[in-house]
């Protein structure tokens, strides 16, 4: 005859498994937002856009890849981003930080600069 596992048992292994999914859980789910001006846009044509290069405040590069599939459905157009360039105004940029390449998931106006 089987003996069914106890109560205990079953407990402990929800604990350990809640104690192991949750933290990967959060840590593949973790985006990152970076704000900076745009000094390069890569793009296959004048309206697809395939990637850009922002720099954060401090002087660092950042370079993002445009996947349409995966950028927000309320996302700027990516061709908004010539605009950008072109006037030095900041775009904030939201993405997985793990990703290689760093795939664009958000981009919004970033805050105007003060004068």
């Amino acid at each position: 005859m089987r003996r069914r596992p106890s109560l205990r048992a079953l407990l402990a292994i929800l604990i350990v498994a809640v104690a192991v999914v949750v933290p990967v859980a959060a840590w593949v789910t973790r985006t990152e937002t970076t704000c900076g001006i745009v000094v390069d846009i890569q793009q296959t044509s004048i309206t697809e856009v395939t990637g850009f290069t922002i720099r954060s405040p401090d002087g660092s590069l950042t370079s993002y890849v445009i996947v349409p599939s995966r950028l927000a459905p309320d996302s700027f157009v990516p061709g908004h981003l010539r605009e950008h360039r072109a006037i030095a105004w900041p775009v904030c940029v939201t993405a997985h930080p793990g990703d290689a390449p760093l795939v664009a998931l958000d981009m919004r106006d970033g805050p105007l600069p003060s004068f």
